[in-house]
């Protein structure tokens, strides 16, 4: 087995620290935070692994109902919304046990429930990479993703750049402002499509390097959160486009 560095993870520290910084956010309204901060428990590593993160993602769910906090059921909130299957129904199973034992439901977590409203996406290519670039809107929050693909690694997702703003932001958007080569607009689907790509073949890379010991220590992005956070958030949001036109 290879040794991915998970051994090392401490699951209730992890816990722990989540739930206090989930106190934080009392009076956030949104979510765009508490989704990161569900993703950290649902990703150990700097890279993706769906086995780990189901299992991780299945302890926190047991946990978090036992804590019956507003911290812990806006986690389940968040849980249930970034994963799919059975461990998203089992997450909202447990918050809505908790929900109905009179726990008030933090104001970011509830606005998790609004719809998520795909606003526009585009793809800058130049001559070794595409930068694709997708914005969602929700509840009056506009969010943006900026993703790097290089073409020299086969089209491996590499950097995943987190962007906010409002409606004003997405027009240089449009325009590729501030981005290489030409830029295109693409249909959702095409996008979410591409992009999901991009994110498994990055996903196989490091699975392979990990197997051969090629362990990440640090992210070497280290302004950025781990891959495998934003790529969870991130796959969340796609699931909202639909996957045909």
């Amino acid at each position: 087995m290879p040794d991915t560095g998970v051994e090392e993870f401490d699951l209730r520290r992890s816990l722990e620290i989540a739930l206090r910084v989930a106190a934080d956010f009392e009076g956030e309204t949104d979510p765009f935070r508490g989704e990161f901060l569900a993703a950290e428990m649902l990703t150990p590593g700097y890279s993706e692994d769906n086995d780990i993160g189901e299992l991780f993602g299945a302890w926190h769910v047991l946990m978090l109902e036992m804590r019956a906090t507003p911290s812990a059921l806006g986690l389940l909130r968040g849980i249930s919304w970034l994963t799919g299957g059975e461990l998203s129904r089992a997450a909202r199973v447990a918050a809505d046990r908790v929900q109905a034992s009179g726990v008030a439901v933090p104001p970011w977590a509830a606005r998790l429930d609004e719809p998520l409203r795909p606003i526009e996406f585009t793809c800058s290519r130049a001559a070794d990479h595409e930068v694709l670039m997708g914005s969602f809107e929700r509840a009056g929050d506009i969010h943006g993703f900026l993703v790097c693909v290089g073409h020299r690694d086969k089209g491996v997702a590499d950097q995943i750049v987190l962007c906010g703003g409002d409606e004003s932001a997405v027009e240089p958007q449009r325009g590729g402002a501030g981005l290489p080569g030409i830029t295109e607009r693409l249909a959702p689907h095409r996008f979410r499509r591409r992009l999901e790509s991009a994110l498994d073949r990055r996903a196989r890379l490091d699975r392979a390097e990990a197997e051969l010991g090629l362990v990440v220590e640090a992210d070497p992005d280290a302004d950025l959160p781990p891959h495998a956070v934003t790529a969870t958030v991130l796959r969340a949001h796609l699931r909202a486009i639909a996957s045909k036109g």
